[in-house]
């Protein structure tokens, strides 16, 4: 069985391979963010600091929970697969 850091370590590359990456510039919340960091999980959730173009102000955003939950849910398969292989 894997562990839970394993499980953090996964999604938050996979968030990265899906351009949640330090650098980009995405739409999200209705809102325009340039970001700062790259994912990291925070308690149950994921979360990246990035700027707000509205405000200016530097904000700790959650990523939307349907894509990590769907992350997560790969990441379990895939462990189900290797178990029974």
């Amino acid at each position: 069985m894997k562990t839970e850091h394993e499980r953090a370590m996964f999604v938050c590359r996979r968030l990265r391979q899906m351009g949640f990456v330090s650098g980009k510039t995405l739409k999200l919340y209705g809102d325009i963010f340039d970001l700062e960091s790259n994912p990291a999980p925070q308690g149950s959730q994921y979360v990246v600091e990035a700027i707000s173009h509205r405000s200016g102000i530097l904000r700790r955003i959650l990523l939307p929970m349907p894509i990590t939950a769907l992350i997560e849910h790969e990441f379990d398969v895939m462990a189900e697969i290797a178990v029974a292989a």
